[in-house]
């Protein structure tokens, strides 16, 4: 026992958080890591039951037999030590007896629960559930049980990261799941070499195929409702210990323009909705580079008036249309930026304050117009509206801006051409990323245009290779 002591004391650094209880010198110990394991459990279920023992000298009668020894809810008897020293650090208390030999098990504790459930900031709703996952790996994996009550939904369980050992759940319907998708996650995840891993969207870099790719070839949800509504239409979960994200796949580029909501509504309101969303993702994206193409290569096609508007401001300007534009669009992600950054009750005033002073300063140096100020702030407003694509749009925008200026529509046509052609041959785990405009599928076709009623949908997705 003093050796097994010395052991666990030099193999943890004589950590400060670490507590060793002996209930009997040289006869048992309990190891577990402060602030990770519910103490009053401990002492309840483990501690007692092993003084107990104790009084009643029964530990040289000790044979292995942990569950006459402790009645915590769940303890498995090991001999590895490397293992114990895993289920130490995630939370589980370690017991130590000596009698003809050392025995050793780990006990699985109520570790520390971390914040409550709450709604995500991320992807608030008006109307529907509002619980969003937490940190603690396994709570998110029991709140989806909640919904998704089948004895067919199936949990793995493995460790990812040399160092860390972060702990990652795959989550799916043994009967619905898209079983290519699962064999390449779990082929991945099988060979992930990485030393640490915190947080779901280091997963999500790995699992991209292609590094290059400007858009999200896996979902990521904080919403309880969403995770389990994908994984119930053949989606696999994965669940990263110590994030509230969810991931989803396979992923499709129309999941960019659905929303949770959409199927609580009215049909007609909600389709009318989605719509709206792909007017402003294109928006977003070409309405500068189409302005300034207009203007220099395409005048003939601008109203005289409001061309000859356009060049009265452009004369009274420091700097040219093009770079105006290009001022306009980097200081807007520079307040966006600060906005993110700072903390929420600074963020929110500093980028309304600093987009209504700049936007206002900069017509008054004359380092911008009116209108570029309008198109601008047109263009970033609708990038709210597909917060899934913010980020790879905001480098779209400025390759369309620049292609509008040195080579008109023609140039804008050109990449937009390129674009289509990458995604249509984009795959995300073996399916479609174009699904179900490419492969081909009437029926989701539809729901991918308007929204369908729920009473048509809830089935399984077909085939998507």
């Amino acid at each position: 026992m003093k050796d097994f002591i010395e052991k666990m004391t030099s193999h943890m650094g004589a950590s400060a958080d670490l507590i060793i209880r002996e209930i009997e010198p040289q006869k048992c110990a309990v190891f577990f890591m402060k602030n990770m394991v519910d103490r009053r459990y401990v002492a309840d279920g483990i501690v007692l039951p092993l003084m107990q023992m104790n009084e009643a000298s029964k530990f040289d009668s000790f044979r292995g037999n942990f569950n006459e020894a402790v009645t915590c809810a769940a303890v498995t008897s090991t001999d590895d030590f490397d293992l114990l020293i895993t289920c130490l650090l995630r939370g589980c208390v370690i017991v130590a007896i000596k009698s003809d030999k050392l025995y050793t098990a780990f006990c699985a504790s109520d570790v520390f629960a971390g914040r409550a459930i709450s709604e995500p900031d991320s992807d608030v709703t008006v109307r529907g559930p509002k619980a969003g996952f937490t940190e603690n790996g396994e709570n998110s994996v029991s709140m989806l049980r909640k919904i998704i009550r089948t004895n067919k939904f199936r949990v793995e369980m493995l460790s990812v990261g040399k160092i860390s050992q972060t702990t990652i759940f795959i989550c799916y319907v043994e009967d619905r799941v898209d079983i290519c998708a699962l064999n390449i996650i779990r082929e991945k995840l099988k060979n992930f070499t990485k030393e640490y891993i915190v947080d779901s969207a280091n997963l999500e870099t790995f699992f991209n195929e292609k590094k290059s790719d400007f858009f999200p070839t896996m979902g990521s949800t904080e919403k309880v409702d969403k995770a389990a509504s994908k994984i119930l239409s053949g989606r696999v979960g994965v669940i990263c210990d110590g994030s509230p994200y969810v991931l989803t796949a396979p992923y499709y580029f129309i999941e960019g323009f659905q929303s949770a909501e959409d199927y609580l509504k009215s049909p007609w309101y909600s389709s009318f909705i989605r719509l709206v969303r792909f007017f402003a993702f294109a928006l977003n994206i070409f309405l500068p580079g189409i302005f300034i193409a207009l203007v220099y290569h395409h005048s003939d096609t601008f109203p005289k008036k409001l061309l000859d508007f356009v060049f009265e401001l452009e004369e009274k300007s420091a700097v040219s249309l093009f770079g105006e534009m290009l001022l306009m669009l980097i200081l807007f992600e520079l307040i966006r930026e600060v906005g993110v950054r700072m903390p929420r009750s600074v963020g929110d005033a500093a980028g309304l304050v600093g987009s209504l002073i700049l936007g206002d300063a900069a017509v008054e140096a004359g380092l911008a117009s009116i209108t570029i100020i309008v198109i601008v702030a047109i263009s970033a407003v609708s990038a709210y509206i597909t917060p899934a694509f913010s980020s790879p749009a905001v480098i779209l925008r400025f390759i369309m801006l620049f292609f509008g200026y040195f080579s008109g529509l023609y140039g804008i046509f050109a990449v937009s051409v390129l674009w289509a052609f990458l995604l249509f041959r984009k795959k995300s785990f073996g399916s479609g990323y174009m699904y179900p405009i490419y492969p081909f599928n009437p029926a989701g076709l539809l729901d991918y245009i308007v929204v369908v009623p729920k009473k048509v949908l809830g089935k399984k997705e077909g085939t998507k290779k």
